[in-house]
């Protein structure tokens, strides 16, 4: 490197003296080398103006070449022009600058030792190393930037013409050069083959589709190869200086990995791995490319009798095998770079080496085996110290989407939601943070304040339309806020998240409330937020991309669409949809089929209360991600006799199928402290979470009641008020239902309290366009994606509640929030009717269990 650092001056000093009468005198020299070139159809480019002009010079090669050699070689340099043209025009918005002054130092070094006629394997070891450096380097590098690759193996090819005049044809028309070249090598005696080990160790791994490995020739040539390897090893003589291990050979043995049986490719990759750690060391980018191919091995093609044998102890377990070896590669090189002993520049890419490589491999093989919380500590652990740059980098809110580096793309999969998702988390920290703990604080914002502040961040909007322009420039104002969450590291080193939240409690002194909305509305932010409301009636910007979509809608009120439909009940023998709408006044079912209006109802009209002052217990927690408040522990029955039941006070039960009770059912009979019989509306199923947010209690029956919950503020221990919506039998949060939530429901959870956990990115304009050849686009609804179990001995009561609760959660989002036309709506009815069958179907089998389990618990 410091070689090519030397003479480069020597060759941008001719380039630029060549481009001086081009640019304006008052430019500095510093101002030409930065400023970004500017095309004439493309607009501005990634490149600078100084990597332009010196492309230029690279692609007046072939022509430039008359002259330095005569005609008949002259003819070697038009057969192979096709590899020396670098870059198409319509690649050039998406080349990457720093990878582009790479390619550029090599070429120019390249185009130098041709100039200055230095021996040709000067030239073939420059170009060789590059290839090599560049696969390592950038093994996930863009498509466009393959003719980088290209142009060196081309000047090998040049190289090996040049070297043997007698293997140019007569005639170069329909030949392929590099198919020619191999077959001529393989006709070349085992003398001839030793003095160009390099050059075909370079062109056998970056053979075009032309050329294949299927004949059996590039197989055969590889092991002529590697034999002469062994015999120079073997031999008492010294060896050639070409006939030894170089990071060529382990490259040739790597793709001949890919071509031979299991047994062999394993051998092939394990040689490679041993001469990496001999010639480069244990933490080299060549000797991890190995480890890693080793274990792709393990994973995706060794038998189990290979498995076993080299992993006894383990039993052959593949994942844990793969697991192991690249754990051992980390640990290592961690505590190789502890001791001190390496340069600062060495260090740089040592530790390059470790976030961009290792640990994005190691951590997308924990997600993928489900170790998600190891995987995000570990992404944690490398990226903390400059996430708030790799954020900034790659997250750019309306703009672009950055780099499609190694570490990004997985962190992008450990954020889960996709590359052109219009909301990404607030911060990398949010996004891949493995919390120990959620930290729930409550707010109370007036509804003033709420419409203001609650929403998901969005720092700054742009004033131009960016779908077009893809360059911002100015910028407005974002959005007010005041609720973001905070992530904090523990000087024990827990990972909190500090989430606000509005409670139930507070929700239902709100104008929302009284209108009869339910928390899944309120907790959105409103489109009727000032600034927000300013800059989308602002004509000036009618072409800035609104926010709708369905991303958006989640997160963000309909205010502009005052009506809704309806809730939905299912009937049970007909396994029909209908929509109903509740009467809060008499605590009956208006069965409907219009838009409902919403109206503020008299919250002085108390339903019917039931006493549950004798029970001493409660919990707080959420039901299907919604906030509960206080839930009463009902072990003994003495409030409920054994049922769950749900205060319909609780607005948000009409977000979820309700069920009528059936013959085969024994529903609550519950008495008021007046006396009279409380009305009971069905029943809903769902799930119930702990207020720290670590465990679920699935499968759940809760009936819903026309009753309010009385019980002594003394057990109210949460909030300043009582808020009690839910009764639940203790029997039910048993282990059977228990179930950790997973780092993805986590952040849905907080996702669904807080907006502000969200950033505004508007990057769904970015997505490549599919091509439907004017049929329109397909439309890919599958209705409820929740299986139905097959008959099992196994299939117990616990399990078919839980599944009853999937199976009902989904079927209520899609009902609520998804557009349903006729071939849609088809779909989901066919499906409720099966569904209700197979229910029917299901009930009298176990009847007699359901009884027993209802009558021991009251």
């Amino acid at each position: 490197m410091k070689t090519d650092q030397d003479e480069e001056p020597k060759i941008v000093g001719s380039l630029d003296s060549h481009q001086s009468h081009d640019t304006s005198g008052s430019n500095s020299a510093g101002d030409q080398l930065n400023k970004k070139y500017i095309h004439p159809e493309l607009g501005e480019l990634n490149i600078t103006e100084n990597q332009y002009t010196r492309l230029e010079k690279l692609l007046k090669l072939p022509q430039d070449s008359i002259k330095w050699f005569s005609l008949t070689r002259l003819r070697v340099v038009s057969w192979i022009s096709e590899y020396l043209y670098i870059l198409y025009r319509y690649t050039l918005p998406y080349i990457d600058a720093e990878r582009f002054e790479a390619f550029l130092l090599a070429a120019e070094k390249v185009v130098a030792l041709r100039k200055q006629k230095k021996p040709m394997n000067e030239i073939v070891d420059v170009a060789g190393d590059y290839i090599l450096y560049h696969r390592l380097t950038w093994s996930s590098s863009s498509a466009y930037e393959k003719g980088y690759i290209r142009f060196f193996v081309g000047h090998i090819l040049w190289s090996f013409f040049e070297k043997y005049p007698k293997y140019i044809p007569t005639r170069t028309t329909g030949k392929n050069p590099m198919k020619h070249a191999l077959n001529c090598l393989l006709a070349s005696s085992d003398s001839e083959i030793a003095q160009l080990i390099t050059e075909i160790c370079v062109l056998i791994p970056n053979v075009n589709d032309d050329v294949t490995w299927a004949d059996g020739k590039l197989i055969n040539l590889s092991r002529r190869v590697l034999g002469l390897l062994k015999d120079a090893k073997e031999s008492n003589d010294t060896p050639s200086q070409k006939v030894c291990e170089s990071g060529h050979t382990i490259s040739l043995r790597l793709a001949l990995a890919q071509h031979v049986d299991e047994i062999k490719r394993r051998s092939l990759i394990a040689k490679a791995l041993k001469y990496s750690k001999k010639i480069y060391g244990d933490y080299h980018s060549m000797t991890w490319d190995c480890t890693e191919r080793l274990g792709n091995y393990y994973l995706n093609d060794a038998s189990e009798h290979t498995l076993r044998y080299w992993f006894s102890q383990i039993q052959g377990d593949r994942v844990r095998a793969v697991m192991g070896l690249y754990e051992d590669f980390l640990d290592s090189a961690e505590e190789h770079g502890k001791n001190g002993n390496l340069s600062d520049t060495f260090l740089e890419t040592f530790l390059s080496l470790l976030r961009e490589q290792v640990v994005p491999a190691l951590a997308k093989l924990y997600m993928e085996h489900g170790k998600d919380r190891k995987a995000r500590a570990l992404l944690w652990k490398f990226t903390k110290e400059i996430s708030s740059q790799l954020y900034d980098e790659n997250w750019t809110p309306f703009i672009g989407l950055g780099k499609s580096t190694r570490l990004v793309s997985t962190l992008r999969l450990a954020e889960g939601l996709g590359a052109y998702s219009n909301l990404k988390y607030s911060t990398l920290d949010v996004a891949i943070f493995p919390f120990d703990q959620i930290s729930l604080s409550s707010v109370k914002p007036s509804d003033e304040e709420k419409t203001r502040k609650w929403h998901f961040l969005c720092v700054r909007l742009p004033k131009e339309d960016v779908s077009v322009t893809k360059t911002v420039v100015e910028w407005m104002p974002g959005l007010e806020g005041g609720y973001e969450a905070q992530t904090i590291v523990t000087t024990e080193g827990a990972m909190i998240l500090e989430l606000p939240y509005i409670t139930y409690s507070h929700f239902r002194s709100s104008q929302a409330y009284r209108m009869g909305r339910t928390y899944d509305y309120y907790r959105k932010g409103s489109m009727n937020q000032p600034q927000l409301t300013e800059w989308l009636n602002d004509k000036s910007h009618d072409s800035i991309i609104y926010f709708s979509g369905q991303q958006y809608s989640e997160h963000i009120d309909s205010a502009h669409m005052p009506s809704v439909r309806g809730s939905v009940l299912i009937d049970p023998e007909k396994g029909e949809i209908e929509r109903f709408v509740y009467d809060r006044e008499t605590g009956t079912l208006d069965m409907t089929e219009q838009k409902y209006i919403p109206k503020e109802i008299n919250t002085l009209l108390t339903p019917r209360i039931l006493d549950a002052t004798k029970c001493a217990t409660s919990a707080a927690g959420f039901f299907n991600e919604t906030p509960g408040d206080i839930a009463i522990l009902d072990g003994s029955g003495v409030v409920a006799n054994g049922y769950n039941l749900v205060s319909a006070e609780w607005h948000d039960w009409k977000r979820f199928i309700l069920h009528p009770c059936t013959s085969l059912e024994t529903q609550p009979e519950l008495i008021s402290a007046d006396g009279s019989v409380i009305p009971v509306l069905g029943y809903i199923y769902g799930s119930w979470t702990e207020h720290g947010l670590r465990k679920k209690w699935t499968g759940l029956q809760i009936w819903v009641v026309h009753a309010r919950f009385q019980l002594s503020v003394e057990t109210d221990s949460l909030h300043n008020e009582p808020s009690c919506h839910f009764v639940l039998n203790t029997d039910d949060l048993c282990k059977g239902r228990e179930h950790e939530l997973s780092a993805t429901e986590i952040r849905s959870m907080c996702t669904f309290l807080n907006p502000s956990l969200l950033r505004v990115m508007n990057h769904s304009y970015l997505e490549p366009p599919i091509c439907t050849f004017a049929q329109g686009f397909p439309d890919n609804f599958k209705g409820v994606t929740v299986e139905a179990p097959e008959p099992s001995k196994h299939w117990n009561l616990l399990a078919e509640l839980s599944f009853r609760d999937s199976w009902d959660t989904q079927f209520a989002e899609i009902c609520r929030n998804t557009y349903l036309d006729p071939s849609r709506l088809e779909i989901i009815e066919k499906q409720i009717k099966e569904e209700t069958a197979r229910r029917r179907e299901w009930d009298p089998q176990y009847l007699r269990v359901v009884r027993h389990w209802v009558r021991t618990r009251t």
